[in-house]
């Protein structure tokens, strides 16, 4: 796939203007309020194993390895070093797929999914119905979410090229999952750096949904904390059960 031809698939995906982030009510989400900032996890972190796991599956020869090496202008004792180090067209794919993991483990990613009813997110992510569901106008924050991705769910593994695809090979990796995981309907906004916490425009979160099962109690701490922490336009809405279906709906506070 050339990198064009991932920016039109991206784009024809077409990313909504407004995500959702579900969360626990907990110290984190009472951080995360106080201080308008979202934390991005190293991929390393991800419950999928297979996350950002995607291996180099070129087919390689002695030739193009060459020709490779020369392009990127490699003086030749380096080049006749590296090699004899990867002397054969498999371990120069696994060469490249540990560089690209290697760079992977230092990038940041916080997820958002483009939905608020979903009721097995709110189940994994929204602690059983208990918790939140935050609502992002990604148009008043461009420069937080200029880096989003959809993930793309697929039932093959992928296959990549490292030259082909160079320069958006990690980009690749980290937005392409196994569609069992396609419920989340994911939305990936990626960072350099991860393990850190980045700040938004708190004008950019516009609502807080609480679960169906949020107590009272706690409904109270989080509008308290929105609204002596500078959310001015922040609207406060909650899920309760449609009579006589299994379905759900939003209502306001």
């Amino acid at each position: 796939m050339e990198f064009n031809d991932f920016v039109k698939k991206m784009i024809h995906k077409g990313i909504p203007s407004e995500v959702f982030k579900y969360m626990r009510i907990d110290d984190y989400l009472f951080n995360t309020l106080e201080k308008g900032e979202l934390w991005f996890s190293s991929p390393l972190n991800f419950n999928d194993p297979f996350d950002c796991q995607l291996n180099d599956q070129t087919e390689w020869t002695l030739s193009e390895m060459v020709e490779y090496l020369n392009s990127i202008n490699i003086p030749k004792d380096k080049m006749d070093l590296f090699l004899s180090e990867y002397h054969s067209p498999e371990l120069f794919s696994q060469y490249f797929t540990k560089q690209m993991k290697s760079i992977i483990s230092t990038m940041g990613v916080t997820c958002f999914t483009i939905s608020p009813k979903n009721m097995i997110m709110w189940s994994h992510y929204g602690n059983s119905h208990t918790g939140v569901c935050l609502k992002f106008d990604m148009r008043k924050d461009l420069d937080f979410f200029k880096q989003s991705f959809m993930v793309d769910y697929s039932s093959d593994y992928p296959k990549y090229d490292y030259i082909q695809n160079r320069g958006f090979a990690t980009v690749l990796s980290m937005t392409t999952k196994s569609e069992h995981w396609s419920y989340e309907n994911e939305v990936r906004t990626i960072r350099t750096k991860g393990n850190k916490a980045y700040a938004f425009d708190k004008n950019s979160l516009t609502e807080i949904i609480f679960g169906v099962k949020a107590d009272d109690q706690n409904i109270k701490l989080v509008i308290d904390k929105c609204q002596n922490n500078g959310y001015n336009n922040l609207e406060f809405k909650k899920i309760v059960f449609k009579p006589m279906s299994f379905d759900i709906e939003i209502i306001s506070l």
